[in-house]
């Protein structure tokens, strides 16, 4: 059963989980979910660096698992 009822509070929320890497593709390449519970962000694609033009947006949601011991 994915995540828990029991948040672990000692991860830092606001720290990056997700990096995107950009050639002719996109990767995306979350680190592991031991928080206890699911955590979102939306990805945001652009027309260019300069970020006025929004051209997709997509919800990504990772459910959190319970730390191994």
């Amino acid at each position: 059963v994915p995540g828990t009822t029991t948040e672990d509070t000692s991860i830092d929320k606001d720290e990056p989980w997700i990096m995107l890497n950009t050639s002719w593709s996109f990767n995306i390449v979350p680190t592991a979910n031991n928080t206890g519970a699911a955590r979102s962000t939306d990805l945001v694609l652009f027309t260019d660096s300069t970020c006025a033009t929004e051209l997709f947006r997509f919800k990504i949601t990772q459910e959190g698992a319970a730390e191994a011991k």
